[in-house]
């Protein structure tokens, strides 16, 4: 995405955290009947998740800096 994008989706997101139009979903946990308990399962899991999506980014990453060096190497070779 372009920055143009970013700074629009930004300012959807804060338009919408600002009416608090959601419900029932994961972020703010309005409108949910748990206890702190659940609250704190949700928060843990949602982190598992980010971590596990940081690990596998961190995997692509690694995999593509690995190809840019075969690549140069292929580049310096053919030349």
């Amino acid at each position: 995405m372009n920055e143009e994008k970013l700074t629009l989706k930004k300012s959807e997101l804060d338009a919408v955290l600002k009416e608090k139009s959601c419900r029932n979903c994961a972020i703010c946990l309005e409108g949910h009947n748990s206890t702190f308990k659940d609250q704190i399962d949700l928060i843990t899991n949602l982190n598992k998740s980010l971590n596990k999506k940081r690990q596998e980014n961190d995997g692509l990453l690694e995999t593509i800096n690995s190809q840019s060096k075969l690549l140069a190497n292929i580049s310096q070779n053919s030349f």
